[in-house]
């Protein structure tokens, strides 16, 4: 969506400005039909109105450039919420179509399609069914329009073409012209929103199409020369501002509508959508928008994640973009060659590999670095984080078979399995026996084909996608060699299924990844007088030696000795008495192997 500010000491309105040129540049002089436009009220606070989103954004993609939204914040599912999207405007539009307390609802065009009731308004439910009928109504006018946006002066003007193919109908002496201004992508609450997952991006709804502010008026401006053959030309301009009831005017979300309605409140009788020109805008506005789990085929402590990218405005063609991702262990930069990105269209691409702890839920940040080989410096949506885990181990070939202990929850016969190799099925088991009351069953099975070298993939699933620890019991996926030793064990806490990664060698456990650690050091940086507190990712049991530095290499007091265990180990600074200042923290393993990491004192 896209979103607007005033200037409080400028709202430069300009209305209605006229121009005797009868040189039509904008406007078909053609006899047309209407095109769709579709009122829609809604608000943050109803569960009902994501369905009559998608169904409404379904109409608009079906029709290209012949239908048009525009998303009415109103009302007592609208008030009071965050954001907040509603306008001066709402309330007299919604009492316009006579919908009651009923939401979502709407109009399309502002015509009575039920000529019993007599009303405008519209159930979401009929609009796919209603809509395709405008496009069969025939129009005595043709709208037109473009629009410019001068980033400099954060001033958008408006240019708008009316022409008169027909004499109106008997009885009508004026018409309403009316330019909207609405906002995309604003990211915010939404009751409902999985009914519209589209538009659900990390966490958050992506709010579209809303109204922000009408150019010309609660009703639009009087037209009172509509003779066959007349053109009208009109200017509208005003200074934009940062933000509307706290919600940031990014200039390029905005987009505008521009519609003729027959009488104040009654037939739409066209609707265009203006081309904008951007004046003095940023090279490149490229977002992030949302993140991904990604799907593994190998091996091995590597991670990757699934990352959406949008061209939101470009002036240039972007051949190529830079993602840094950043983990515990460092940053890395992953180049990428869109094959065809226009500018308001996204792909998705996998980032990585990047190394992570086995068995770990991890966070690592992605963040655009360069677009064509320059430094990106816009700030809007540039980084995101994302959650990473992947689940296995490694296991000696000495040490196999291993074994599956499957602690299953109440609901058994809901869990199978399945051991590949090469994408072979070598072992499956379950469905498991139903639990008369929730709790948990262990399940430990030999996977007697796990004696080769290579890497087994075992699968788990679960019918109901709700994981094996929830509610109904506490189960866990443990996975433990001959010895007896842990290779991998995952918590139970999933969807429909998840995937265990086993790595069998002969030639033993690599040493790079059984003494593997990562440090993490938060808050980084540190208010002075504070506390940090080290995190150690280990992937095996050693003690350790953990050594502060000053900036000068003078060593911060005595060394302190940690007992560290498989996987992630928290440990407190005495970084309270630490003056201001870069710190070096060296972390010795027993085999004599250092990993290092930075902090700052502020």
């Amino acid at each position: 969506m896209k979103r607007l500010s005033f200037i409080a000491l400028i709202l430069g309105l300009t209305l209605g400005t006229t121009y005797a040129d009868e040189t039509p540049t904008l406007v078909s002089t053609e006899v047309q039909n209407r095109k769709i436009l579709i009122e829609e009220f809604t608000g943050i606070g109803c569960s009902n109105c994501p369905r009559a989103h998608k169904t409404s954004n379904k109409i608009v993609a079906d029709n290209p450039g012949n239908a048009f939204v525009m998303n009415i914040h109103q009302g007592p599912y609208a008030t009071g919420k965050n954001p907040d999207l509603t306008t001066e405007w709402g309330n007299a539009l919604y009492n316009m179509i006579e919908a009651g307390n009923m939401y979502p609802n709407g109009t399309i065009n502002r015509h009575v399609f039920d000529e019993e009731t007599g009303k405008l308004a519209i159930f979401d439910t009929k609009w796919a069914a209603t809509a395709p009928k405008v496009l069969e109504m025939p129009s005595y006018v043709n709208v037109g329009a473009k629009a410019t946006i001068d980033w400099a002066q954060r001033k958008i003007m408006v240019d708008v073409e009316v022409y008169y193919t027909e004499v109106p109908g008997t009885g009508i002496t004026s018409n309403f012209l009316n330019v909207a201004l609405l906002q995309d992508h604003i990211a915010g609450d939404q009751v409902g929103m999985s009914n519209n997952p589209a538009q659900m991006l990390n966490g958050k709804y992506d709010h579209l199409h809303a109204l922000r502010d009408l150019l010309t008026g609660q009703w639009g401006e009087e037209l009172t020369e509509i003779t066959k053959g007349k053109l009208i030309k009109k200017t509208y301009s005003k200074v934009l501002p940062t933000d509307i009831k706290n919600v940031d005017v990014l200039l390029e979300d905005l987009s505008v509508l521009v519609y003729v309605t027959e009488t104040k409140e009654r037939e739409v009788m066209n609707v265009c959508e203006a081309e904008i020109t951007h004046v003095g805008a940023p090279k490149h506005i490229v977002r992030l928008l949302e993140t991904g789990e990604a799907t593994y085929t190998t091996c091995g402590a590597e991670g990757k994640v699934r990352l959406r990218v949008a061209d939101i405005l470009s002036g240039e063609k972007m051949s190529e973009y830079t993602i840094e991702v950043t983990t515990p262990s460092g940053n890395k930069d992953f180049v990428f060659t869109p094959t065809d990105l226009a500018v308001g269209q996204d792909e998705w691409v996998e980032v990585g590999p990047f190394p992570i702890v086995l068995n770990e839920h991890g966070t690592v940040t992605l963040r655009l670095k360069k677009v064509n080989g320059e430094a990106y410096l816009w700030e809007d949506r540039h980084q995101i984080a994302a959650n990473v885990v992947k689940w296995g181990g490694e296991c000696s070939a000495t040490n196999t078979p291993m074994t599956l202990n499957l602690m299953q929850d109440q609901f058994g016969q809901d869990i199978t399995w399945e051991l590949t190799k090469d994408g072979i099925v070598l072992q499956n088991g379950g469905p498991y026996r139903e639990l008369s009351e929730p709790g948990t069953r262990l399940n430990a099975v030999t996977l007697t084909s796990t004696t080769e070298d290579g890497c087994y993939v075992l699968t788990v699933k679960d019918a109901s996608n709700d994981g094996i620890n929830n509610k109904y019991g506490e189960g866990y996926i443990e996975v433990k060699d001959k010895a007896g030793a842990v290779i991998a064990k995952m918590d139970g806490k999933y969807d429909s299924l998840v995937r265990i990664f086993l790595s069998v060698s002969s030639a033993g456990v690599k040493a790079d990844v059984a003494v593997a650690y990562e440090l993490m050091v938060s808050p980084n940086p540190v208010p002075a007088g504070e506390a940090a507190v080290l995190t150690v990712y280990a992937a095996k049991a050693e003690k350790l030696n953990v050594t502060v530095f000053n900036a000068a290499g003078v060593r911060m007091g005595e060394s302190l000795r940690v007992n560290a265990t498989v996987g992630s180990n928290r440990f407190e600074l005495p970084s309270m008495a630490w003056p201001s200042g870069i710190y070096m923290i060296l972390v010795n393993g027993e085999d004599g192997r250092r990993t290092t990491c930075k902090v700052v004192i502020r």
